[in-house]
């Protein structure tokens, strides 16, 4: 059985984790809307490494990759190998 989307594991640990209770989709700022903390996002980046298998240096955990689960996937798919 395939992996749901990573788009849809995010969101619903953005949901159910991180507690925001807004409806959301890929294109919805967490950071910039003040959804996700800067702990949040500390939080957000493990669970994407977990997830991916990825290795996310600090310096990537920023707004400019992981306000929208867009970006995120974005960022993923260019830090994966090959």
């Amino acid at each position: 059985m395939e992996k749901e989307p990573l788009a849809d594991r995010i969101a619903r640990f953005v949901r159910d984790d991180l507690g925001v209770d807004e409806k959301i989709d890929r294109d919805l700022p967490l950071i910039t809307n003040g959804l996700v903390d800067s702990a949040g996002l500390m939080r957000l980046a493990v669970f994407v490494e977990r997830e991916t298998g990825i290795t996310i240096p600090d310096r990537d955990v920023t707004v400019a990759h992981f306000d929208t689960i867009r970006q995120i996937e974005a960022y993923v798919a260019a830090a994966r190998p090959g």
